[in-house]
């Protein structure tokens, strides 16, 4: 059957150096039997859950209030009035669960009144305190001793040598049958109060620096997991990267921390090329529309230039002489036949070059990712340097993107640049670096495609 166990609850801020005198007293006359610091409990943990099990397993608490008790505070305002503090849960879980609560007053602190609580403490308020001062410091201690002795039993004796000597093995025993576990909270506690029987113990002292540094580590590990969990890789590289810093290969973290970049490249990879490529569509949308208004204000413009001339050569003009009549005028031309008239005929266009692939850098292609054939859109080189890209197929085929580019044949880079769906330029190269079976090889966005063709 196990010991009883008795809470102390503090503030570090507030009396830390006087708990843990307090400590060392009481865990010489009940060795073994309290438990202390659960603020440490460390990262990974619902410490709410983890706080309330601990009060809950505990015959009685002792609260240690000093004169900031009720003032502490951080950047959030005064610690109380937070629900989630942890002597506040502490606290209120002796409550819940009815169990015995000594307020222990430290330095020059009054207990705390009713109106200086939070609802669910104010009951707190009415427990009987013991106050300790220096003047009669072991006087108040003997006091809180026998007021233990209800749920802890006797008092070990001051002078029982042998007594204390075989307590501090089985605390030690506790400790290595938590760490067997990983129980470190449990263990952490033992060591305390072994280390608390016997100050000068190097060895007992080294054995719980150890396990805080291992209770750290569990906790960032436990955290990083939780974070892989939720979808949330690259944080939990980062927290895996903590945990080879402070602990080496830690649980083998250094293979999770190989395959969690992988994960994060291949994701980040996959997320450039859909922001490209949803990009393309939206700014494509958008030139496709401008192009859309700009003819159907060309043909209402030219539909008018017509009806005016409809109408000024059905109007009344005055009689002329038929001897002088000048020659009958041509019918009027439109803008845009004069334009067309006058336009210098273009360029043929120059013969498209070849590389040792045997690439031609005109005509229409597939591109399709060689590792995810979902992935692909297709790639139209004209004649006239420009191109234009598409996903999709038949009549449901959607703009991309579409610009100029330039083929440097020497290296196979094919320069593509231009307006994508969002409205941004953009100027990027696509290396064609191999002919495989009637299709080529490609490297474009960091990724390998395969150019087929069409």
């Amino acid at each position: 059957m196990s010991q009883p166990k008795v809470f102390i609850s503090y503030r570090r801020s507030d009396s830390q150096a006087q708990t843990g005198r307090l400590y060392d007293r009481l865990n010489r006359a009940f060795p073994g039997m309290f438990f202390r610091d659960v603020s440490e409990i460390g990262v990974g943990v619902d410490f709410v859950a983890h706080v309330e099990r601990a009060v809950g397993a505990s015959v009685a608490l002792i609260a240690v209030i000093g004169p900031d008790w009720t003032k502490a505070a951080d950047e959030r305002g005064r610690r109380l009035d937070d629900t989630n503090d942890f002597v506040r849960v502490e606290i209120r879980t002796a409550l819940a669960r009815k169990i015995r609560i000594i307020p222990v007053l430290v330095g020059d602190a009054e207990m705390v009144s009713e109106d200086e609580l939070p609802e669910d403490l104010r009951p707190f308020s009415r427990w009987n305190a013991i106050r300790i001062v220096e003047d009669y410091y072991d006087e108040a201690i003997d006091k809180l001793v026998r007021s233990l002795v209800p749920e802890l039993g006797e008092p070990a004796s001051k002078d029982n040598a042998p007594q204390a000597d075989a307590k501090t093995r089985s605390l030690r025993g506790e400790a290595e049958a938590a760490i067997g576990v990983e129980d470190w909270f449990g263990a952490i506690q033992a060591l305390q109060a072994a280390l608390s029987l016997e100050p000068n113990n190097f060895e007992i002292s080294a054995r719980l620096k150890w396990a805080n540094e291992q209770r750290k580590l569990s906790g960032l590990f436990t955290e990083g997991q939780e974070l892989y969990d939720r979808g949330k890789k690259a944080a939990a590289l980062q927290k895996f990267r903590q945990v080879r810093v402070a602990g080496g290969n830690y649980r083998g973290v250094n293979e999770l921390m190989a395959q969690l970049e992988r994960e994060v490249s291949s994701e980040s990879t996959r997320s450039t090329v859909r922001r490209w490529t949803f990009g393309t569509l939206a700014a494509i949308a958008a030139v496709f529309a401008v192009v859309v208004a700009l003819v159907v204000m060309q043909i209402r413009s030219e539909f008018k230039s017509s009806e005016d001339s409809t109408t000024t050569s059905s109007s009344i003009v005055p009689a002329v002489d038929p001897k002088t009549e000048p020659p009958a005028p041509r019918p009027a031309e439109r803008v845009s036949d004069v334009a067309r008239t006058a336009r210098e005929p273009e360029p043929e266009p120059a013969p498209p070059a070849r590389t040792g692939t045997g690439f031609t850098p005109v005509g229409r292609y597939r591109a399709v990712q060689h590792d995810n054939q979902q992935m692909a859109f297709d790639l139209a080189l004209n004649p006239d340097s420009t191109f234009h890209v598409q996903a999709g197929n038949g009549i449901y085929n959607l703009p991309l993107s579409g610009g100029s580019f330039a083929y440097n044949p020497a290296s196979g880079v094919l320069q593509l640049s231009g307006i994508n769906i969002q409205g941004g330029l953009f100027s990027e190269p696509l290396q064609v670096y191999e002919a495989h079976e009637g299709h080529f090889h490609a490297v474009y966005a960091g990724l390998r495609w395969d150019l087929f063709p069409e």
